[in-house]
Formats: C-alpha cells, sequence, structure tokens
C-alpha cells in the first residue's frame, strides 16, 4: 500500500510545456516533454534498453568463472553464437575456452568482481593484441587512483593503460573519473530477474504520461535493507514529505512502473552499489531520479543542489545546471528535497535539451566499436 498526505502550501511555478502525442510528427528537440515521443515512435520498442547483458553482448569475450556462468543463466539468450567464453578458476588460470581467440581478442569482457583475477590470472597475460575491456554485471565500484587502494591487480590495469595494451575501458560502478576510463549505465536488470522485463517496461514506455501530464511530484520506492544502509535514513527523511507518495511495501514491477511514470521525480538512493537500477528506470520513463551526489554521478547528471547564502525567505536552496546530459538531480542532504526545490528542478528540466541518446543501446555499441582496433 502507499500512502500520500496533503501538500505544503508553497508556491507553484507556472510550467508551459510542449507534448508532442503519438499520432503528431515528433518534435526535433529533446527537451523532457518530447521525449515521450521518441517512445511513441518506436524509440521504446524495447531493443534500445540498455543492460548489463546486452552491454556484455558487445565483446568478442567473456572471462568468467563456471559458477557464475551457471548464475547468470539468462546469458545463453543475450550473446551471439560467435561470442566465446572463457572459464578461468579461482587463481584466474584458464579452465576451458577458444585460446586462439583469447589471443587475438577485440573486445574482451569480464565481470567487474572477477577483474582482480583476470589481471593477476593466465587469461590477461594470453591477450597478445592491445584491446578494449568491458566491464559490468557486478556490484564492485571501480577507483584506479593511485593511493586508493595498491593491489597489485589494480596496479596492472594501469599500467596496461598507460602503455596501450588496454586502448579503452568502459566499467560499471566508476566512482571516479580516469583519463582512460569511461563509465558504463548499469541499465536495467538482466533478464533473469522480474525487474528485468524488458516488455513491459517497453509497453509502460509507450503508454507513459508525458511530462506536461504528470500530476504527483515525488515517488519514494525502495526497499530498506542491511546490504544498503544508508537508505534507512534516506527513507525516514523523505517519508516525512506531505508531497511524497511513499510505498510501504514492494509493487509489482507494472505497478511500480505505471506510478514511477506519474510521479515528476522519484528518489533513488544507492543500493549495493553506487549505480542503480531505479535511476535509469526512471529516466526512461521521463521521470527524474534524485540521486546522492558523488564523482560517479557528476559523469552525466544536469542538475544540482545547493543551499543558498543569506537565507531566502521562500527557498534556502537553489539548483544549477552541470550541464546538458541527462536530467538526474544531485542533493548532498536529503534534507535539501523540499518541493519549492523540486518545482524549480522541474521547470529546469521541462527547459532544457537532454542527451536522450545516452540511453540508447546503439550509442553505447558504436562509442566502444570505435575504438577497437578494427574502429580506429
Amino acid at each position: 500500500m502507499s500512502f500520500k498526505v496533503k501538500r505544503l502550501n508553497c508556491k507553484l511555478l507556472f510550467l508551459a510545456t510542449l507534448y508532442v502525442p503519438c499520432s503528431s510528427s515528433s518534435s526535433s528537440d529533446n527537451t523532457l516533454s518530447s521525449h515521450a515521443s521518441l517512445a511513441c515512435s518506436g524509440w521504446g520498442g524495447g531493443s534500445e534498453i540498455i543492460t548489463g547483458e546486452r552491454l556484455q553482448a558487445i565483446a568478442d569475450i567473456s572471462v568468467v568463472t563456471a559458477s557464475w556462468l551457471a548464475y547468470h543463466r539468462s546469458l545463453p539468450d543475450v550473446i551471439k553464437e560467435e561470442h566465446a567464453i572463457i572459464l578461468i578458476d579461482e587463481e584466474g588460470n584458464i579452465v576451458s575456452g577458444n585460446r586462439t581467440r583469447l589471443v587475438l581478442a577485440g573486445t574482451v569482457f569480464v565481470y567487474s568482481h572477477l577483474l582482480p583475477r583476470f589481471f593477476l590470472g593466465e587469461a590477461f597475460s594470453a591477450i597478445y593484441a592491445p584491446f578494449v575491456l568491458l566491464s559490468h554485471n557486478g556490484d564492485e565500484e571501480l577507483d584506479l587512483r593511485e593511493g586508493r587502494g595498491e593491489e597489485e591487480w589494480k596496479k596492472r590495469a594501469r599500467s596496461a593503460l598507460s602503455s596501450g595494451r588496454i586502448i579503452g575501458w568502459w566499467a560499471q560502478n566508476l566512482v571516479c573519473p580516469h583519463p582512460a576510463v569511461n563509465w558504463l549505465p548499469i541499465g536495467l536488470a538482466n533478464s533473469m530477474w522480474r525487474h528485468g522485463d524488458l516488455t513491459t517496461m517497453s509497453e509502460v514506455m509507450r503508454s507513459s504520461q508525458d511530462a506536461s501530464s504528470k500530476n504527483e511530484w515525488l515517488h519514494v520506492a525502495f526497499k530498506v535493507s542491511e546490504h544498503a544502509p544508508g537508505r534507512q535514513q534516506v527513507f525516514e527523511i523523505l517519508s516525512q514529505l506531505d508531497f511524497a507518495t511513499v510505498e510501504g511495501e514492494k509493487l509489482p514491477f507494472r505497478e511500480y512502473l505505471l506510478k514511477t511514470s506519474s510521479h515528476r521525480f522519484c528518489a533513488s538512493p544507492r543500493g549495493n552499489g553506487i549505480d542503480t537500477h531505479r535511476m535509469w528506470e526512471c529516466l526512461y520513463l521521463h521521470t527524474i531520479p534524485i540521486v546522492e551526489d558523488s564523482l560517479f554521478a557528476r559523469q552525466f547528471a544536469g542538475m544540482i543542489v545547493h543551499e543558498t547564502e543569506g537565507g531566502e525567505t521562500f527557498c534556502s536552496y537553489t539548483v544549477e545546471v552541470l550541464g546538458p546530459s541527462l536530467p538526474v538531480l544531485l542533493v548532498s542532504d536529503w534534507s535539501s528535497v523540499q518541493l519549492c526545490v523540486l518545482e524549480r528542478a522541474w521547470e529546469l528540466a521541462l527547459s532544457m535539451e537532454w542527451d536522450w541518446e545516452v540511453l540508447t543501446m546503439s550509442r553505447w555499441k558504436n562509442f566502444i566499436r570505435s575504438h577497437t582496433r578494427e574502429g580506429q
């Protein structure tokens, strides 16, 4: 069940928006309100939605343990027949797989939690030619800055990057930008999970409300668990807000998506990892996710909340535009989530043009392949 309490008596801003219905021609701008027309015209058909296993399928080879390959049971439905699997053991030694393919691999995928074994083991040493590395499908964070953990595998990774042995690296949960490493979105859950149902997601995308028709302000629908202890405090703060719809229990996936779609904002605190599926679910539904400020999030977020100096009588916070990437609102303090802040952020989000192609598999596939040996 969910509950909603009275809205605060806070000044509302008039928002003039443009809505292009499915039956009309698509708008050429990339404002929040025109994003709905992209979904209507077929962009939301499902094939462009980002998931970890779809990003994995871009690679020529996946390096994985037998136990993890068995766990990732939906992978065979996604990768192509020519995609090679290299099995490694606990020490990183090759157990099975086409070694010749590995030696000449152009793009290699490694599960995030297996990166230490990969760099310290036989598989990394066997790759002869410069290659592109993709790391994803795990909660582990990546920080290659010196002094942030001097494990031997990180030293080898930095050496491979500086020498050109790795000619490009795209990584999930990239904590801090690195000159030779690019971030990858976590995207939606893989298809083995109930919240990885892309058919349901694309159906809701096509039927979701355009931005100008959203009437609710804030959706609070995250689970508090021992794996994400920081969420408890966030939930306690947001559940007191008069303009929030707070879910008291986990909703079925379709119902959750429909309710999220009806809101202008959705709280997306971090979970097991710094990136969350919820944030990307929101973006596909043109609902603005509210995310904790971090070096990771600043790689793509377009807005941030600051406390004002001098103490305004109406609102003690202001919203700064960071750039035209994605309509993500950053907060350093969840107490700053006030109605006057969301009103200002919504006004800005509707007036700005956003880089919606960041949400497409085509963008990432073309970008990654352009950095391979064949693409250069």
